[in-house]
């Protein structure tokens, strides 16, 4: 699940997936080249992108599937989302990153670059994770 809280007036773009990738809206993207081809799929934690909206499982009424495209937002901007380690503690303003699921975590490591601040940390009343990318 991804929710835009505030774009900030940006835009996200639209790239060639890949298309052996799953992935759901609120994991990050990570560019890839397959053959001589430049694609989009689930980011590895080494390179994340920027934030997927859109679903690519295995389903035939995928919006990828159809396109052959994903949606992407890489700039400043506020999210929600419910793709993140629920094994972490988040408090607010704590730094974010991107674990090798395409998920946010807390976790940092030398290959995982710093991607988003928490803005607000989940609870029993809002279970999802509230996030500034950066």
């Amino acid at each position: 699940m991804l929710r835009l809280i505030d774009t900030r007036d940006t835009k996200p773009m639209n790239f060639l997936v890949d298309s052996s990738a799953e992935f759901q809206p609120g994991q990050m993207a990570q560019m890839k080249v397959i053959g001589n081809t430049i694609v989009c799929g689930l980011s590895d934690g080494t390179s994340p992108y920027g934030i997927i909206d859109d679903i690519n499982v295995s389903c035939q009424n995928c919006s990828t599937v159809k396109s052959g495209r994903v949606t992407v937002w890489f700039r400043a901007a506020l999210f929600e989302t419910d793709q993140f380690d629920t094994t972490k503690l988040y408090r607010k303003e704590m730094i974010l990153y991107c674990d090798e699921y395409g998920r946010f975590t807390t976790k940092s490591g030398i290959s995982r670059p710093p991607v988003a601040t928490v803005v607000r940390a989940p609870n029993e009343e809002k279970p999802n994770l509230e996030l500034e990318w950066i």
